[in-house]
């Protein structure tokens, strides 16, 4: 801004040097119009500093730019650092609970009880409000109107590390197209109890035993089915079969039952786990009856993971 000129002096002037047009009240230039670069300045105490020209418009830190008859709605750079708990006039009011706000940071305020912020865009020609600050009810909501709008989060590595498909009502964690209600793609670690109505584990797999029901056999997974060979069981006999599986850990538990689907009488076998360790366990079927069987039974089986603490 030029220099001030005379105390008394109102109005407009023009400095044909720089082809400027300035405005002067009681002395003091408030505006200018810059032929030149197309911008129009305010002095800086009345808070725009310049709008037009490459720049747009600009204004002061700690200037207010308020909406509503009533200033209900507020935005402001604040300069300087808001400790929490401090209230700010026109912008943070009341017996606030705000956490400390940096210095240069930018704050948008709503000071009308119960006042909502609401994001909307045009698709296709229709408004569409996509999320929402209310106020009411104190909740952040995301397509309040429950449209076809999917919600993402992404982090460094995965571009839907929260996803949530509007369409199908389903959220995928580390999933963008979830199969089910919650679909989750990696480990879950629970603090607490996990309950559910029904359980069922996927990962399964099949092996069928090569020569006889103490021979060694590889089957990988969580859950499977096992076909045991043909082989005689004498009466009162027992067969150990080491069994690899990656799925297995020293702390394992893994549970075995008869499958009606295969080969033998349920009650004629005893079939259950023997040690454990990390890789394998050991498969023992034992023969219940007075006399020799030579069933192709079927175990199907389940491996739960452990931990030790």
């Amino acid at each position: 801004m030029p220099s001030q000129v005379s105390s008394r002096h109102s109005g407009w002037r023009y400095d044909p040097d720089n082809t400027r047009l300035i405005c002067y009240i009681r002395g003091t230039a408030v505006l200018l119009v810059d032929d030149a670069t197309a911008d129009i300045t305010l002095n800086n105490s009345n808070g725009l500093s310049g709008f037009g020209g490459a720049t747009g418009v600009a204004m002061t830190d700690d200037a207010l730019l308020a909406l509503g008859t009533g200033d209900d709605q507020v935005m402001l750079l604040r300069s300087t650092e808001l400790l929490t708990g401090v209230e700010l006039a026109n912008v943070i009011v009341g017996s606030s609970v705000v956490g400390t706000i940096p210095a240069n940071s930018l704050i948008m305020s709503n000071i009308t009880a119960s006042g909502d912020f609401v994001f909307v865009a045009q698709t296709g020609g229709d408004s569409i409000e996509y999320f929402r600050a209310d106020a009411n009810v104190q909740e952040f909501v995301v397509n309040f109107e429950s449209n076809d709008i999917n919600f993402r989060v992404e982090s460094e590595g995965n571009a839907n590390a929260i996803f949530v498909d509007a369409g199908n009502d389903r959220v995928g964690i580390m999933n963008g197209a979830p199969g089910v209600a919650l679909d989750v793609t990696g480990a879950v670690t629970s603090s607490g109890i996990f309950s559910a109505d029904e359980w069922q584990t996927t990962g399964g797999g099949t092996a069928t035993q090569s020569t006889d029901k103490s021979a060694a056999f590889t089957l990988n997974g969580t859950t499977g089915i096992i076909t045991m060979n043909n082989s005689s069981l004498g009466a009162g006999d027992e067969s150990v079969a080491v069994w690899s599986n990656s799925s297995i850990t020293a702390t394992s538990t893994v549970v075995v039952c008869h499958a009606a689907t295969g080969a033998g009488n349920a009650e004629s076998y005893a079939i259950l786990v023997g040690a454990v360790a990390s890789g394998q366990c050991e498969l023992v079927v034992s023969n219940l009856t007075g006399g020799a069987l030579t069933d192709a039974i079927q175990v199907n089986f389940v491996v739960f993971g452990g931990a030790s603490s």
